[in-house]
């Protein structure tokens, strides 16, 4: 999730079980400490490539939570110049824990089991950016400045109310999942994938898809809304690869090997070019969000000898219409 969210995230944990025995130096650190999985934000320097191989990997191991907590821990506790170690040591544990998990309730994918496993966990659950849930967050923390007596019993409050939310986004994301498996037996496909992925701004629209193997399905839907679900026009079928030597010829290179990997629902697009060049364009229809760009696409460019000419990560905002979508 967003840096806020984590930060509001380690606070509320701090004010609900530590604000008496380590005071102010309980949200300070529930607030660094929760943020600080991401400082392998600093990747991006080095490129996207090397971004997406390592964030949310070893910064964001459960294996290494505690040993994290450890180190982190003795810090703060030498800072503040407190004998509490073992509540700096819970707190640091408990807020590093529900970054790694609230990172895996999104789609992006986490490394959770680094360094053993580079296997990407997502649980599908809440989008990456979710008002509702940081606003539940958010103003019992703002609250605790106005009822400082208070701290604690609002830090449960917001925590408390978190479990309801939770368990709609979760109820939510199954319904829509039962509905994407229903899909697929109208339609006869067999599915080699299935998922349903949370929405901007609402836990009740999802992006359905179906991957076959051969195409994907795709179709956004609001649960919410029976008008939607009863459309005629129920989403379109992709072809993940056109019948191109050019996309067998780049499908082999290591560029394209990695983003594989990164992917979970790519399709690829083959554009002739006027000067007898070859585009190709690997999408995830993961990021299929906004209408205008699709974030982590990969392109490559050859020449009509089949050198590689260019290959590099980037926003899709000009070749929409040839993929023909929506």
């Amino acid at each position: 999730m967003d840096p806020l969210t984590h930060g509001l995230a380690g606070a509320v944990i701090a004010k609900a079980g530590f604000s008496r025995s380590l005071g102010k130096w309980g949200s300070i650190t529930g607030i660094i400490v929760a943020v600080s999985p991401d400082s392998d934000f600093i990747l991006r320097l080095f490129g996207v490539e090397i971004f997406l191989k390592y964030h949310r990997g070893i910064t964001h191991s459960l294996i290494l939570l505690p040993v994290y907590s450890l180190i982190l821990a003795y810090i703060f506790q030498r800072i503040s110049k407190s004998r509490n170690f073992f509540y700096f040591y819970l707190l640091c544990f408990l807020s590093l824990l529900s970054h790694i998990l609230l990172d895996l309730v999104t789609s992006f994918g986490t490394m959770a089991l680094s360094p053993l496993s580079d296997q990407r966990l997502a649980w599908d659950i809440i989008f990456i950016i979710d008002p509702y849930f940081t606003a539940i967050l958010l103003i019992p923390f703002l609250l605790t400045y106005l009822f400082k007596n208070y701290n604690r019993e609002l830090g449960v409050v917001s925590i408390s109310l978190l479990v309801p939310y939770i368990a709609l986004c979760i109820f939510s994301h199954n319904h829509a999942l039962s509905m994407a498996y229903r899909e697929a037996e109208e339609r006869h496909m067999i599915p080699h994938a299935v998922a349903a992925l949370p929405q901007p701004l609402s836990p009740f629209k999802w992006a359905l898809l179906i991957d076959t193997g051969d195409t994907l399905y795709q179709r956004f839907v609001d649960i919410n809304d029976k008008d939607d679900l009863q459309k005629a026009d129920r989403g379109m079928i992709w072809k993940k690869w056109p019948d191109s030597p050019w996309i067998d010829k780049a499908l082999r290179l290591p560029g394209v090997e990695f983003y594989m990997w990164f992917a979970r629902f790519p399709v690829g697009k083959v554009n002739d070019m006027d000067d007898g060049h070859h585009l190709i364009e690997f999408i995830d229809l993961r990021f299929d969000i906004l209408r205008d760009r699709i974030p982590f696409t990969y392109r490559v460019e050859f020449d009509n000898g089949g050198a590689v000419v260019s290959q590099q990560f980037t926003t899709v905002n000009s070749l929409l219409d040839d993929y023909g979508r929506r």
